[in-house]
Protein backbone atom coordinates (compact mmCIF):
# COMPACT_ATOMS: atom_id res chain seq x y z
CA UNK A 1 0.00 0.00 0.00
CA UNK A 2 1.06 3.44 -1.23
CA UNK A 3 1.90 6.11 1.89
CA UNK A 4 -0.36 8.16 0.90
CA UNK A 5 -2.77 5.02 0.83
CA UNK A 6 -2.28 4.92 4.45
CA UNK A 7 -2.44 8.12 5.46
CA UNK A 8 -6.10 8.48 3.90
CA UNK A 9 -7.11 4.99 5.86
CA UNK A 10 -6.24 6.35 8.69
CA UNK A 11 -7.32 9.40 8.44
CA UNK A 12 -10.63 8.36 7.20
CA UNK A 13 -10.81 5.59 10.23
CA UNK A 14 -9.71 8.89 12.53
CA UNK A 15 -12.73 10.51 11.24
CA UNK A 16 -15.45 8.12 11.77
CA UNK A 17 -14.53 7.15 15.30
CA UNK A 18 -14.42 10.94 15.91
CA UNK A 19 -17.43 11.38 13.83
CA UNK A 20 -19.87 8.37 14.58
CA UNK A 21 -20.26 5.98 18.11
CA UNK A 22 -19.66 2.94 16.08
CA UNK A 23 -19.26 1.92 12.38
CA UNK A 24 -20.40 -1.75 12.11
CA UNK A 25 -19.15 -3.52 8.95
CA UNK A 26 -21.08 -6.65 7.77
CA UNK A 27 -20.10 -8.85 4.49
CA UNK A 28 -16.82 -7.41 4.00
CA UNK A 29 -15.49 -10.84 3.55
CA UNK A 30 -17.45 -10.85 0.31
CA UNK A 31 -15.38 -8.51 -1.36
CA UNK A 32 -12.42 -10.15 -3.34
CA UNK A 33 -9.10 -9.45 -3.26
CA UNK A 34 -6.65 -9.30 -5.39
CA UNK A 35 -8.76 -8.47 -8.33
CA UNK A 36 -10.07 -5.87 -10.45
CA UNK A 37 -13.78 -4.65 -8.79
CA UNK A 38 -16.04 -1.84 -8.73
CA UNK A 39 -18.08 -1.12 -5.41
CA UNK A 40 -21.10 0.76 -6.12
CA UNK A 41 -23.17 2.13 -3.00
CA UNK A 42 -26.32 4.63 -2.02
CA UNK A 43 -25.47 7.76 -1.77
CA UNK A 44 -27.31 9.28 1.56
CA UNK A 45 -24.46 11.22 2.94
CA UNK A 46 -22.64 13.32 0.81
CA UNK A 47 -18.86 13.07 1.92
CA UNK A 48 -19.23 10.45 4.96
CA UNK A 49 -20.05 7.95 2.48
CA UNK A 50 -16.69 8.03 0.79
CA UNK A 51 -15.28 7.89 3.87
CA UNK A 52 -17.30 4.92 5.01
CA UNK A 53 -15.84 3.09 2.16
CA UNK A 54 -11.98 4.18 2.74
CA UNK A 55 -12.05 3.53 6.76
CA UNK A 56 -13.27 0.27 7.52
CA UNK A 57 -13.04 -2.29 4.22
CA UNK A 58 -10.19 -4.49 3.09
CA UNK A 59 -9.64 -2.82 -0.08
CA UNK A 60 -9.26 1.29 -0.83
CA UNK A 61 -10.95 2.23 -4.13
CA UNK A 62 -10.23 5.17 -6.11
CA UNK A 63 -13.64 7.14 -6.73
CA UNK A 64 -15.68 8.73 -9.47
CA UNK A 65 -16.45 12.17 -8.11
CA UNK A 66 -17.96 14.83 -10.00
CA UNK A 67 -15.85 17.26 -10.96
CA UNK A 68 -16.59 20.35 -9.13
CA UNK A 69 -15.57 19.11 -6.08
CA UNK A 70 -11.98 20.07 -7.54
CA UNK A 71 -12.94 23.53 -7.34
CA UNK A 72 -13.37 23.61 -3.50
CA UNK A 73 -9.60 24.46 -2.28
CA UNK A 74 -10.57 22.50 1.28
CA UNK A 75 -11.08 19.28 -0.97
CA UNK A 76 -9.16 19.28 -3.70
CA UNK A 77 -6.02 18.07 -2.47
CA UNK A 78 -7.69 15.34 -0.60
CA UNK A 79 -9.24 14.23 -4.07
CA UNK A 80 -5.65 14.35 -5.46
CA UNK A 81 -3.99 12.38 -2.65
CA UNK A 82 -6.66 9.56 -3.39
CA UNK A 83 -5.99 9.34 -7.00
CA UNK A 84 -9.51 10.35 -7.69
CA UNK A 85 -11.37 10.49 -10.98
CA UNK A 86 -13.43 13.76 -11.96
CA UNK A 87 -16.87 12.95 -13.58
CA UNK A 88 -18.40 15.67 -16.08
CA UNK A 89 -22.16 16.28 -15.34
CA UNK A 90 -24.25 17.63 -17.88
CA UNK A 91 -26.26 19.33 -14.52
CA UNK A 92 -23.04 21.41 -13.58
CA UNK A 93 -22.70 24.53 -15.77
CA UNK A 94 -19.43 25.27 -17.51
CA UNK A 95 -18.93 21.38 -17.77
CA UNK A 96 -17.33 19.80 -20.65
CA UNK A 97 -18.69 16.41 -21.26
CA UNK A 98 -15.92 15.58 -23.69
CA UNK A 99 -13.75 14.69 -20.93
CA UNK A 100 -15.39 12.02 -19.74
CA UNK A 101 -13.43 9.53 -22.19
CA UNK A 102 -10.74 10.37 -20.07
CA UNK A 103 -12.93 9.26 -16.88
CA UNK A 104 -13.92 6.48 -18.58
CA UNK A 105 -10.35 5.81 -20.34
CA UNK A 106 -8.38 5.92 -16.58
CA UNK A 107 -11.30 3.83 -15.38
CA UNK A 108 -10.44 1.07 -17.58
CA UNK A 109 -6.83 0.96 -16.86
CA UNK A 110 -6.84 1.16 -13.14
CA UNK A 111 -9.28 -2.27 -13.57
CA UNK A 112 -6.57 -3.57 -16.00
CA UNK A 113 -4.28 -2.83 -13.07
CA UNK A 114 -6.45 -5.58 -10.80
CA UNK A 115 -7.40 -2.41 -8.78
CA UNK A 116 -10.59 -1.08 -7.39
CA UNK A 117 -12.79 1.61 -8.21
CA UNK A 118 -15.82 3.20 -6.11
CA UNK A 119 -19.29 5.14 -7.44
CA UNK A 120 -22.66 5.83 -6.37
CA UNK A 121 -24.98 5.14 -9.39
CA UNK A 122 -27.03 7.79 -8.09
CA UNK A 123 -25.21 10.36 -9.12
CA UNK A 124 -26.08 12.53 -6.25
CA UNK A 125 -26.21 12.60 -2.38
CA UNK A 126 -30.00 12.88 -0.81
CA UNK A 127 -32.33 12.41 2.11
CA UNK A 128 -35.25 9.87 0.24
CA UNK A 129 -35.98 7.15 1.84
CA UNK A 130 -35.14 5.17 -1.45
CA UNK A 131 -32.96 4.99 -3.85
CA UNK A 132 -32.78 7.72 -6.95
CA UNK A 133 -32.83 6.02 -10.58
CA UNK A 134 -29.47 4.75 -11.14
CA UNK A 135 -27.29 5.89 -13.65
CA UNK A 136 -25.43 3.46 -15.97
CA UNK A 137 -21.62 5.01 -15.47
CA UNK A 138 -21.12 1.52 -13.35
CA UNK A 139 -21.80 -1.35 -16.10
CA UNK A 140 -20.40 0.85 -19.42
CA UNK A 141 -16.99 0.99 -17.33
CA UNK A 142 -16.91 -2.34 -16.50
CA UNK A 143 -18.44 -3.77 -20.23
CA UNK A 144 -15.95 -1.45 -21.85
CA UNK A 145 -13.03 -2.61 -19.66
CA UNK A 146 -13.27 -6.42 -20.55
CA UNK A 147 -13.58 -5.57 -24.65
CA UNK A 148 -10.45 -3.39 -24.03
CA UNK A 149 -8.82 -6.42 -21.75
CA UNK A 150 -10.74 -9.84 -22.56
CA UNK A 151 -10.55 -11.94 -19.53
CA UNK A 152 -10.47 -9.22 -17.19
CA UNK A 153 -13.48 -10.55 -15.07
CA UNK A 154 -14.13 -7.36 -13.00
CA UNK A 155 -16.58 -7.90 -10.16
CA UNK A 156 -19.20 -5.44 -9.39
CA UNK A 157 -19.73 -5.86 -5.58
CA UNK A 158 -23.11 -3.80 -4.08
CA UNK A 159 -22.04 -1.75 -0.66
CA UNK A 160 -25.17 -0.51 1.63
CA UNK A 161 -24.83 2.61 3.56
CA UNK A 162 -27.14 2.80 6.53
CA UNK A 163 -27.55 4.70 9.75
CA UNK A 164 -29.69 5.00 12.48
CA UNK A 165 -29.50 9.05 12.72
CA UNK A 166 -28.27 10.13 9.79
CA UNK A 167 -28.18 13.73 11.05
CA UNK A 168 -26.98 13.17 14.40
CA UNK A 169 -23.28 13.65 15.93
CA UNK A 170 -21.97 10.54 17.29
CA UNK A 171 -24.74 7.95 15.61
CA UNK A 172 -24.15 4.38 13.88
CA UNK A 173 -23.78 3.62 10.68
CA UNK A 174 -23.73 0.18 9.16
CA UNK A 175 -21.87 -0.86 6.23
CA UNK A 176 -23.26 -3.83 4.69
CA UNK A 177 -21.69 -5.57 1.52
CA UNK A 178 -23.15 -7.77 -1.14
CA UNK A 179 -26.53 -9.34 -1.02
CA UNK A 180 -28.40 -9.92 2.88
CA UNK A 181 -29.10 -13.57 3.24
CA UNK A 182 -33.37 -13.76 3.98
CA UNK A 183 -31.99 -15.33 6.92
CA UNK A 184 -29.38 -13.45 8.23
CA UNK A 185 -30.56 -11.52 11.40
CA UNK A 186 -30.69 -8.19 11.92
CA UNK A 187 -28.56 -5.29 13.21
CA UNK A 188 -30.38 -4.80 16.64
CA UNK A 189 -30.13 -0.96 15.56
CA UNK A 190 -31.28 -0.94 12.40
CA UNK A 191 -34.68 0.65 11.91
CA UNK A 192 -37.16 -1.77 10.26
CA UNK A 193 -38.39 0.02 7.35
CA UNK A 194 -41.94 -0.33 6.28
CA UNK A 195 -43.76 -0.27 2.59
CA UNK A 196 -45.87 2.66 2.29
CA UNK A 197 -49.70 1.91 2.36
CA UNK A 198 -51.68 1.55 -0.78
CA UNK A 199 -52.91 5.47 -1.91
CA UNK A 200 -56.32 4.76 -0.51
CA UNK A 201 -54.82 3.80 2.56
CA UNK A 202 -56.30 5.59 5.86
CA UNK A 203 -52.77 5.90 6.90
CA UNK A 204 -51.72 6.79 3.29
CA UNK A 205 -50.81 10.48 4.62
CA UNK A 206 -48.58 9.69 7.21
CA UNK A 207 -46.40 7.97 4.61
CA UNK A 208 -43.84 5.33 5.41
CA UNK A 209 -43.26 4.62 9.35
CA UNK A 210 -40.29 3.59 11.24
CA UNK A 211 -40.15 1.64 14.51
CA UNK A 212 -37.73 2.58 17.23
CA UNK A 213 -34.47 0.77 17.09
CA UNK A 214 -34.38 -0.05 20.89
CA UNK A 215 -38.08 -2.21 19.62
CA UNK A 216 -36.67 -3.50 16.47
CA UNK A 217 -35.42 -6.94 16.29
CA UNK A 218 -32.22 -7.80 14.82
CA UNK A 219 -31.77 -8.13 10.69
CA UNK A 220 -23.44 10.60 -12.79
CA UNK A 221 -22.69 10.66 -15.93
CA UNK A 222 -20.51 7.78 -15.32
CA UNK A 223 -22.00 6.76 -11.77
Amino acid sequence: MRGPDRFLRALARLVLKAFFREVETAGAERIPLHRPLVLVANHVNGLIDPILLLGPLPVLPRFLAKSTLWKNPLVRPFLDLAGAIPVYRRQDEGSDLAKNAETFSRSHELLAEGGALALFPEGTSHSDPALKPLKTGAARIVLEAERKFPGLGTRIVPVGLLFDAKQAFRARALVQVGRRSTRRRRSPWIPRIRSPPPANSPRASTGPSTRSPSTTRPGRTPG
